[in-house]
Protein backbone atom coordinates (compact mmCIF):
# COMPACT_ATOMS: atom_id res chain seq x y z
CA UNK A 1 0.00 0.00 0.00
CA UNK A 2 2.81 2.40 0.91
CA UNK A 3 4.58 1.53 -2.32
CA UNK A 4 1.42 2.26 -4.27
CA UNK A 5 1.06 5.71 -2.65
CA UNK A 6 4.68 6.55 -3.39
CA UNK A 7 4.22 5.44 -6.98
CA UNK A 8 1.16 7.71 -7.39
CA UNK A 9 3.01 10.61 -5.81
CA UNK A 10 5.98 10.04 -8.14
CA UNK A 11 3.68 9.94 -11.18
CA UNK A 12 1.99 13.18 -10.05
CA UNK A 13 5.38 14.82 -9.58
CA UNK A 14 6.57 13.62 -12.99
CA UNK A 15 3.37 14.92 -14.58
CA UNK A 16 3.83 18.35 -12.93
CA UNK A 17 7.45 18.47 -13.96
CA UNK A 18 6.65 17.55 -17.57
CA UNK A 19 3.90 20.21 -17.65
CA UNK A 20 6.39 22.74 -16.31
CA UNK A 21 8.96 21.72 -18.94
CA UNK A 22 6.34 21.97 -21.73
CA UNK A 23 5.43 25.45 -20.50
CA UNK A 24 9.07 26.46 -20.60
CA UNK A 25 9.30 25.18 -24.16
CA UNK A 26 6.26 27.26 -25.12
CA UNK A 27 7.83 30.22 -23.30
CA UNK A 28 4.94 30.87 -20.94
CA UNK A 29 5.19 32.60 -17.59
CA UNK A 30 2.85 31.73 -14.78
CA UNK A 31 1.87 34.70 -12.65
CA UNK A 32 -0.11 33.44 -9.73
CA UNK A 33 -2.45 30.50 -9.85
CA UNK A 34 -4.35 31.04 -13.12
CA UNK A 35 -2.60 33.84 -15.01
CA UNK A 36 -0.12 33.02 -17.73
CA UNK A 37 1.59 35.39 -20.12
CA UNK A 38 3.37 34.38 -23.28
CA UNK A 39 6.75 35.95 -24.09
CA UNK A 40 5.32 36.75 -27.50
CA UNK A 41 2.52 38.74 -25.85
CA UNK A 42 4.96 40.60 -23.63
CA UNK A 43 7.19 41.35 -26.63
CA UNK A 44 4.25 42.64 -28.67
CA UNK A 45 3.19 44.97 -25.85
CA UNK A 46 6.71 46.42 -25.58
CA UNK A 47 6.96 46.86 -29.35
CA UNK A 48 3.58 48.62 -29.42
CA UNK A 49 4.62 50.93 -26.56
CA UNK A 50 7.89 51.70 -28.35
CA UNK A 51 6.11 52.56 -31.61
CA UNK A 52 3.56 54.78 -29.88
CA UNK A 53 6.38 56.55 -28.04
CA UNK A 54 8.41 56.98 -31.21
CA UNK A 55 5.45 58.47 -33.06
CA UNK A 56 4.61 60.74 -30.13
CA UNK A 57 8.19 61.99 -29.80
CA UNK A 58 8.95 62.31 -33.51
CA UNK A 59 9.41 65.72 -35.19
CA UNK A 60 6.07 65.16 -36.94
CA UNK A 61 4.19 65.50 -33.68
CA UNK A 62 6.00 68.61 -32.42
CA UNK A 63 4.45 72.04 -32.28
CA UNK A 64 6.14 74.81 -34.30
CA UNK A 65 7.39 76.39 -31.06
CA UNK A 66 8.89 73.07 -29.91
CA UNK A 67 10.50 72.46 -33.32
CA UNK A 68 12.06 75.95 -33.24
CA UNK A 69 13.20 75.45 -29.66
CA UNK A 70 14.82 72.11 -30.59
CA UNK A 71 16.48 73.76 -33.59
CA UNK A 72 17.87 76.62 -31.48
CA UNK A 73 19.10 74.24 -28.75
CA UNK A 74 20.89 72.27 -31.47
CA UNK A 75 22.47 75.45 -32.83
CA UNK A 76 23.48 76.53 -29.31
CA UNK A 77 25.10 73.13 -28.66
CA UNK A 78 26.66 73.05 -32.16
CA UNK A 79 24.79 69.86 -33.02
CA UNK A 80 24.73 70.62 -36.74
CA UNK A 81 23.26 67.28 -37.83
CA UNK A 82 20.21 67.77 -35.63
CA UNK A 83 19.91 71.48 -36.44
CA UNK A 84 19.86 71.02 -40.22
CA UNK A 85 17.11 68.41 -39.82
CA UNK A 86 14.87 71.33 -38.80
CA UNK A 87 15.86 73.57 -41.74
CA UNK A 88 14.08 73.94 -45.06
CA UNK A 89 16.47 75.91 -47.27
CA UNK A 90 15.64 75.75 -51.00
CA UNK A 91 19.04 77.21 -51.93
CA UNK A 92 20.95 74.02 -51.15
CA UNK A 93 20.51 71.03 -53.44
CA UNK A 94 22.16 68.47 -51.14
CA UNK A 95 22.41 67.91 -47.39
CA UNK A 96 26.22 67.96 -47.34
CA UNK A 97 26.55 71.52 -48.66
CA UNK A 98 23.67 72.60 -46.38
CA UNK A 99 25.43 71.07 -43.38
CA UNK A 100 28.84 72.52 -44.30
CA UNK A 101 27.44 76.04 -44.71
CA UNK A 102 25.48 76.02 -41.45
CA UNK A 103 28.31 74.36 -39.52
CA UNK A 104 30.56 77.29 -40.45
CA UNK A 105 27.82 79.83 -39.70
CA UNK A 106 26.96 78.36 -36.27
CA UNK A 107 30.62 78.32 -35.24
CA UNK A 108 31.32 81.90 -36.36
CA UNK A 109 28.17 83.38 -34.75
CA UNK A 110 27.81 81.29 -31.56
CA UNK A 111 24.29 81.35 -30.10
CA UNK A 112 24.45 81.53 -26.30
CA UNK A 113 20.79 82.02 -25.33
CA UNK A 114 17.32 82.53 -26.78
CA UNK A 115 13.73 83.16 -25.76
CA UNK A 116 10.46 83.23 -27.72
CA UNK A 117 8.76 86.65 -27.59
CA UNK A 118 5.94 86.43 -30.15
CA UNK A 119 4.06 83.77 -32.10
CA UNK A 120 1.94 84.72 -35.11
CA UNK A 121 -0.04 82.06 -36.99
CA UNK A 122 -0.28 82.82 -40.72
CA UNK A 123 -2.28 79.74 -41.69
CA UNK A 124 -2.38 76.09 -40.62
CA UNK A 125 0.87 75.34 -42.49
CA UNK A 126 2.93 78.43 -41.66
CA UNK A 127 3.77 80.58 -38.68
CA UNK A 128 6.15 83.38 -37.68
CA UNK A 129 7.92 83.08 -34.33
CA UNK A 130 9.95 85.99 -33.00
CA UNK A 131 12.81 85.28 -30.59
CA UNK A 132 15.38 87.26 -28.66
CA UNK A 133 18.77 85.76 -29.43
CA UNK A 134 22.08 86.28 -27.66
CA UNK A 135 24.90 85.79 -30.15
CA UNK A 136 28.57 86.16 -29.18
CA UNK A 137 29.51 88.36 -32.14
CA UNK A 138 26.31 90.48 -32.17
CA UNK A 139 25.09 90.71 -28.59
CA UNK A 140 21.33 90.56 -28.09
CA UNK A 141 19.12 90.75 -31.17
CA UNK A 142 15.57 89.97 -32.21
CA UNK A 143 14.85 87.65 -35.13
CA UNK A 144 11.64 86.33 -36.66
CA UNK A 145 11.76 82.74 -37.85
CA UNK A 146 9.31 81.67 -40.54
CA UNK A 147 8.10 78.14 -39.79
CA UNK A 148 6.44 75.89 -42.36
CA UNK A 149 4.79 72.52 -42.02
CA UNK A 150 6.35 70.22 -44.59
CA UNK A 151 5.09 66.62 -44.74
CA UNK A 152 3.80 66.83 -41.17
CA UNK A 153 7.00 68.24 -39.64
CA UNK A 154 7.58 71.87 -38.66
CA UNK A 155 10.72 73.36 -40.20
CA UNK A 156 12.57 76.68 -40.06
CA UNK A 157 12.15 78.10 -43.57
CA UNK A 158 15.12 80.04 -44.92
CA UNK A 159 14.06 82.31 -47.77
CA UNK A 160 15.81 81.88 -51.13
CA UNK A 161 19.15 83.67 -51.25
CA UNK A 162 22.04 84.44 -53.51
CA UNK A 163 25.77 83.79 -53.20
CA UNK A 164 27.88 86.90 -52.91
CA UNK A 165 31.66 87.27 -53.11
CA UNK A 166 33.09 88.36 -49.77
CA UNK A 167 35.57 91.24 -50.08
CA UNK A 168 37.77 89.75 -47.35
CA UNK A 169 39.68 86.73 -48.60
CA UNK A 170 37.29 85.88 -51.43
CA UNK A 171 35.10 83.58 -49.33
CA UNK A 172 31.51 83.21 -50.36
CA UNK A 173 28.62 83.99 -48.05
CA UNK A 174 24.88 83.73 -48.23
CA UNK A 175 22.80 86.93 -48.33
CA UNK A 176 19.07 87.39 -48.53
CA UNK A 177 17.41 88.64 -51.72
CA UNK A 178 15.48 91.07 -49.52
CA UNK A 179 18.71 92.85 -48.48
CA UNK A 180 19.48 94.01 -52.07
Amino acid sequence: MQLELELRESRRLIKRLSTHIKCKKREVFYLGKHVKISLVSVSLVFILLFLVGAIYLSPHSKSPEQALSDYLYSVKNLNVDKAVAYIEDPYFEDKKSLKDFYDKAYRSDKLTDFSVTDVKQIDEKSMDITCNLKIDSMGETSHTFHMINKEGAWKVYIEPATIQQDSIGGATSKTSDASK
